[in-house]
């Protein structure tokens, strides 16, 4: 592994860099990393309940009106699910703002 500060190649295995002492893995940066993705998932998985529910209450009513209501619920399930799950994970990764890591 290379050292970010100096550049010295490290062997496998070793926390600071041999040259200058430096720490070759920041774990602030990957708590960080791991946090964003927690944050797209919960946010993804949100969406997709939301979606799913608001599709098919807008199916029911279209069916209602349109004389099949079981197969435009049906349709709106799904397609409010993916849209949701899309728009979901979305609002997710970008509830903090975009940071270069």
């Amino acid at each position: 592994m290379d050292c970010p500060r100096c550049g010295t190649e490290n062997s496998p295995g070793r926390e600071t860099c041999a040259v200058c002492g430096s720490p070759l893995v920041d774990l602030a940066r990957i708590s960080a990393r791991d946090r964003w993705v927690g944050r797209a998932i919960g946010g993804a998985v949100a969406g997709l309940f939301i979606g799913a529910v608001t599709g098919a209450m807008l199916g029911l009513a279209a069916g209602i009106l349109l004389g099949n209501p079981v197969l435009l619920a049906w349709a709106g399930l799904w397609i409010g699910g993916i849209c949701g799950l899309a728009l979901g994970a979305a609002a997710g990764m970008l509830s903090r703002g975009i940071r270069r890591y």
